[in-house]
């Protein structure tokens, strides 16, 4: 026994499940691997460790063996058994589905898992399905279902469908409720195309549903499908861009397929347009091209007329599986261009010419078409002259231009050159000639030599020395030809000088060249000058040659002027010694001109030293100052701006020399001293009071000081301005008659007394615009504004009285309150009630009661305080005036402050009354008829009244009608004075006769009691509803065919309300009717407005019968009852009385004469006349006349006895009559 046993023995316990550690347990296999769902399945476990273990109780003195488990997944396997052999036995159960489980065992305390069972579904399915599938196309698809169960599975389809949407769908799959474990299951069903826009890559789903046992599942199955988009064509020509009018160019239409579905019948066409034409008929029908093939077509296209043209391709197919493609149809823009158009431009030649000398010309030449013009020549030839390079070669793109230069040399004096100029060239498309309308061009004749003159003239007669002076220089040319360079020599002599191109003087001066045309003139202005008082003189003259030929002209002239001294100017400054400093004062300049020659444009100009700045003098300028002697005066304002001290100013004076000569000046000076400005500080001494009331009056100091030397002294020359907010006013006294000194370093005091203006805040503020002036120079004083201390001014107290009033009723009480304000800023004390007086409208006094007491106060500004009193208005009292009287005492002033008021009277309003008015209510009302009837009531009080409501009840008198009434369906409601409310009943007529409604009302006035209440009545009379009744008559009981037949309705309105809006129904045949008739037209069937009790009105149509037999007709009319609209009575359907239709009576004539030949004067002829009828109606006949013989030759006949009259004779249906007449006969014929 081991140490474990022992140590159980020795406690009394037991070892349980002592195992041997060499029994290890594990899972290797379970077969089978797999199993069907829903079959019970033999499975055989191995592994190791598959040995029971026992257990053993000591004390008990047992031994048992281990216990075994199996668990597939979440099942409890039951009864598993463990064989000698090692392995396990074990049905697997019918319940698990379909999946891969894990296998585990316990033996005992041990356990083992690792090995899988795979469950499979009881059937499996195969899906065979078409690859693609054509837009709009049908293909069958199939699935084959496969048992694996030992018995009979369930099916069924679970879900059918195509992914992605709008790709495809599929339907008519239908599976056998069971397959067998015999043979498998093969169903079909059709997929159908949903013209998917492109190529899908689609799946086809299929889940099957099965059940076997207590199980059931799904199994899917799914096949690729590839969903072919709508078939689309595509197509191309390839054709040229251009094309010339009258020009031929190949074309070929290409047409291909789609890449999945061949096509067949192909349709192609190619057609042009604008201004393209096709040289043959291009097209094709019932051709075939295979999936991705094209199919091509070649032709010829030509230009008709220049501008936009078109060819359009359109074809059409039909698809050999699935939907035809789209119709193709494109169009393909194609220029028609009219060629090329060349054009010339030939410039007109000079008027003036000379023979030998040559002319440029040049020539545009253009290509104005729409197609170049190649090997383009250019030629040019020339009447009385010679052409340099007579003919040219250029190309010329369309809408390009070349210009070509040519020289033309006149041969022929007097006489002018005649150019000619040509241009062609052929078309870059077409290879045509095109040439361009020759051009022309002519000269003028040949021009006499050039001939110069001259004049000159000075700008000016006089001059100052120095000055500048052009000379005007006119150069004329008189001859027909130009002087393109002629040169201007100028020699100066006296005094005079030339101004050179440095700009420097010299004795001499020759100008660069200038033109001169033919018969014109040419001015040039050399500029000249004299260096002494004394005259200029200048020799001018000019030389060039002539344009055409080169000959030299020329001409010449003398021009001077005389030469002064110029103007002597002086300048002297006067103006103040002293200055304050930030003052500005003026300082007079005298300007003098003693030389020979007038000053213009005069202008002054200062510098300053020190403390003070000029500014600009004026005038700005003076125009002229004469000479010998003239003056004029200019002004210049000087500021002085510190520090002080002396300063001093320089002045200059400036000027033009009045002939011109340039800029004269001259200058002189003025000292001063600059003194500081006064520096003034103002202020209010003390404060004045916090408070003040609207006028009082208040004194104040305002205090001046000045500041001490350097400053100026100052001058007090007006009294500051006052400004008081709150509207107040200020007066103020001057300390001395004004001006008053006030020195630097000095000050003194100026009184002020203050009224206080309207409530508010109270502040005056002194400033002093013009008030001190420097004692130097007069100029204001900057001085800073003094303010006194802030007041608050109050309005005086007053007392308001309000008196509010509710609405006044009579006979009511009602409570009046009295407010009593004070609507001023001042309080109020002492308040007391003096007077409480009431009055009605004729003057009599009306009490009031229950009176509040009214406090004392005191009253601030803007409070309010209130009392009350009750009062009751007797009736007939009208109005109600109220006279209030308080009295108090201002607290600032202790004046008596007092309110009185007396109110307009007050309204005093009769309680409300109700007046009820029956409106709506009929003269007439049908039996059974519902009315909607309204009572209006109005309150005719001045006061509300409240739950207001109307009643409505019938008149109680013998041998009225009864009536119903219900309502209102309103509820009570509160009406305001004078305002209106409207409730609704609905009364119903029982019975005839008289009948009558009162209408009334109830309700509550404000405060309690009932209204008064006006009612109203009204009558109405009750009748039996409209009824009709009716008959329908033909005019004949006996018709022809096509003979006229009319039906009158005679309706009638038997009841005693009028019948409105009769009308009939279109007569129709009768059930029974043998006959056919043409069409039942109405002569007098309109509706009927108004139909009263017991009369009666008829409805007339008209027809013919079209065959034989029997005919009734039928109809019906219907109405409105008068009093009630939704009583509609109707004579129910009328049948008329049978009518017999016959066939028209048909009458057949033959004649019968005899004997055919006869002896004159021995036999006698007649002439039998048969008439039948062979119709249906009688035939009344009329008298025959007598018959008429033909003879001829020496023939006669004449009647010797003829038939009784036929007049009114009646020929029956099928019957005959013969009539005969005899007749002598003499001659023959």
């Amino acid at each position: 026994m081991g140490p474990a046993v022992l140590a159980g023995v020795a406690l009394g316990g037991c070892v349980c499940g002592h195992l041997r550690t060499k029994d290890q347990l594990s899972l290797d296999a379970v077969e089978p691997a797999i199993a069907v769902a829903g079959v019970r399945t033999q499975l055989l476990l191995r592994g190791n460790g598959f040995r029971p273990g026992v257990v053993t109780d000591v004390d008990g003195k047992t031994a048992t063996a281990e216990s075994l488990s199996l668990r597939i997944g979440p099942a409890e396997v039951a009864g598993p058994v463990l064989r000698a052999d090692g392995a396990i036995e074990a049905t697997l159960p019918d319940t698990l589905a379909p999946g891969v489980y894990e296998v585990s065992i316990s033996l005992g305390q041990r356990h083992a898992a690792g090995a899988s069972l795979q469950i499979v579904a009881p059937i499996e399915v195969a899906l065979e399905a078409p690859g693609d599938l054509a837009s709009g196309e049908e293909r069958p698809f199939s699935v084959e279902v496969t048992s694996r169960a030992p018995s009979d599975v369930m099916l069924a389809v679970e879900g059918l469908g195509v992914s992605p949407d709008g790709s495809a769908t599929a339907s008519g799959l239908v599976l056998p409720v069971l397959v067998g474990p015999q043979e498998p299951v093969k169903v079909f069903g059709k997929l159908i195309s949903e013209r998917p826009a492109a190529i899908a890559d689609a799946a086809l789903a299929v889940s099957v549903h099965w059940s076997l046992g207590p199980l059931s599942g799904t199994v899917d199955a799914a096949a690729s499908l590839r969903a072919l988009g709508v078939p689309r064509m595509t197509a191309s020509i390839d054709g040229p861009a251009e094309i010339e009018v009258g020009d031929q160019r190949p074309l070929s239409a290409r047409l291909w397929a789609p890449p999945d579905v061949d096509l067949a019948h192909v349709n192609l066409e190619v057609t042009a347009g604008g201004g393209a034409a096709l040289a043959s008929n291009l097209s094709i029908s019932g051709a075939a091209i295979a999936a991705g093939g094209a199919l091509s077509l070649p032709g010829s296209v030509q230009g008709v007329s220049a501008g936009p043209g078109w060819l359009e391709l359109d074809a059409t197919a039909v698809a050999q599986r699935g939907d035809p493609p789209s119709r193709v149809s494109q169009r393909y823009a194609l220029a028609i261009r009219g060629g090329p158009a060349p054009a010339l431009s030939v410039p007109s030649l000079p008027a003036i010419v000379e023979v030998g000398v040559p002319l440029t010309v040049t020539i545009d030449a253009r290509n104005e078409g729409d197609v170049d013009l190649a090997n383009a020549q250019l030629t040019v030839s020339a009447t009385d002259g010679s052409v340099s390079d007579p003919a040219a070669s250029l190309p010329l793109a369309a809408g390009a231009s070349v210009q070509r230069t040519f020289s033309v040399t006149p041969s022929t004096a007097g006489a002018p050159v005649q150019l000619t100029v040509a241009l062609s060239g052929v078309s870059a498309l077409s290879g045509r000639t095109f040439a361009a309308q020759p051009a022309s061009a002519s000269s003028g004749a040949a021009r006499r030599p050039a001939a110069l003159a001259m004049t000159a003239s000075p700008s000016q007669s006089r001059a100052s020395k120095g000055q500048k002076v052009p000379l005007a220089v006119v150069i004329s040319n008189t001859g027909d030809v130009d002087v393109p360079a002629a040169v201007l020599s100028i020699a100066a002599g006296g005094s005079g000088l030339v101004i050179g191109p440095s700009g420097g003087p010299a004795s001499s001066l020759q100008l660069p060249p200038a033109s001169v045309p033919a018969g014109g003139s040419v001015t040039l202005s050399p500029v000249t000058l004299g260096n002494s008082a004394s005259p200029a003189t200048f020799s001018v003259s000019v030389s060039g040659s002539d344009s055409v030929s080169g000959a030299q002209v020329g001409a010449s002239t003398t021009a001077g002027f005389d030469v002064q001294a110029g103007p002597l100017m002086s300048v002297s400054v006067s103006g103040p010694a002293r200055m304050v400093s930030g003052q500005s004062a003026t300082l007079d300049v005298l300007v003098r001109n003693d030389g020979d020659v007038d000053a213009v444009s005069v202008s002054a100009g200062a510098e300053v030293s020190g403390g003070i700045s000029a500014g600009s003098p004026l005038p700005a300028s003076v125009a002229r100052l004469a000479a010998a002697g003239g003056s004029l005066t200019f002004s210049i304002p000087v500021h002085a701006g510190g520090p002080a001290g002396s300063a001093g100013i320089s002045v200059s004076a400036f000027a033009q020399d009045g002939n011109g000569a340039g800029t004269v000046s001259a200058s002189s000076g003025l000292g001063l001293v600059v003194h500081d400005p006064p520096r003034i500080t103002a202020s209010f001494t003390g404060s004045l009071p916090a408070t003040a009331t609207e006028g009082q009056v208040l004194p104040a100091i305002l205090h001046l000081g000045a500041a001490g030397p350097p400053s100026a002294d100052a001058l007090l020359v007006a009294l500051p301005a006052f400004t008081a907010s709150g509207g107040g006013t200020v007066t103020a006294r001057a300390p001395c008659p004004l001006p008053c000194a006030l020195p630097a370093g000095g000050s003194f005091d100026v009184k002020v007394l203050i009224t206080a203006g309207s409530a508010g805040n109270l502040q005056v503020a002194a400033t002093f615009p013009q008030v001190l002036v420097d004692a130097d120079q007069g100029a204001p004083l900057d001085v800073a504004a003094a303010s006194t201390s802030s007041v608050q001014v109050q309005t005086a107290g007053a007392l308001a009285i309000q008196i509010r009033a509710p609405q006044l009723v009579e006979g009511f009480r009602s409570q009046l309150t009295v407010d009593v304000s004070n609507t001023g800023g001042a309080e109020i004390a002492g308040l007391g009630l003096d007077a409480l007086d009431l009055t009605d409208a004729s003057g009599a006094a009306v009490t009031p009661t229950s009176i509040s007491a009214l406090s004392p106060g005191p009253l601030a500004g803007g409070a309010r305080e209130s009392f009350t009193f009750d009062v009751m208005p007797a009736p007939g009292g009208g109005t109600l005036a109220v006279h209030v009287h308080v009295t108090g005492s201002e607290t600032n002033t202790s004046a008596q402050r007092i309110g009185d008021a007396t109110t307009t009277p007050f309204a005093v309003l009769r309680p409300g009354g109700l007046i009820a008015n029956l409106v709506g209510v009929p003269a007439t009302a049908s039996v059974g008829q519902a009315l909607n009837l309204r009572v209006e009531l109005t309150n005719s009080g001045q006061t509300a009244v409240d739950n207001a409501i109307a009643s409505l009840t019938p008149r109680s008198s013998p041998g009225d009608g009864s009536l119903a009434i219900s309502g209102p369906t309103e509820t009570g409601q509160s009406l305001a004075p004078g305002s209106s409310a409207t409730f609704t009943f609905q009364v119903t007529a029982n019975s005839a006769g008289p009948a009558g409604l009162i209408a009334s009302a109830s309700g509550t006035v404000q405060g309690g009691g009932a209204a008064t209440v006006s009612p109203s009545s009204a009558d109405l009379v009750l009748q039996a509803p409209a009824q009709l009744s009716a008959t329908l008559a033909t005019d004949r009981t006996r018709v022809s065919a096509g003979q006229a037949l009319q039906l009158t309705l005679l309706v009638q309105n038997t009841g005693e309300a009028d019948a409105t809006s009769i009308s009939p129904a279109a007569p129709t045949t009768a059930t029974g009717t043998t006959a056919t008739v043409d069409a039942i037209t109405p002569i007098s069937a309109g509706s009927v407005a108004v139909l009263h009790g017991g009369q009666s009105v008829s409805f007339i149509w008209t027809t013919s019968a079209t065959s034989a037999g029997q005919v009734a007709f039928v109809t019906a009319a219907q109405g409105v009852d008068g009093n009630d609209p939704s009583m509609t009575p109707s004579t129910g359907s009328i049948t008329s009385a049978t009518v017999e239709a016959q066939l028209a009576g048909r009458l057949v004539v033959s004649a019968v004469a005899g004997p055919a030949r006869i002896s004159a004067g021995l036999q006698r002829p007649s002439l039998t006349l048969t008439a039948t009828n062979s119709g249906g109606a009688d035939v009344v006949l009329s008298n025959l006349p007598p018959p008429v013989a033909v003879t001829t030759g020496s023939a006669a006949v004449a009647i010797v006895s003829q038939p009784a009259s036929t007049a009114g004779l009646v020929l029956h249906s099928g019957n005959s009559r013969d009539f005969t007449w005899t007749f002598d006969a003499s001659g023959s014929g």
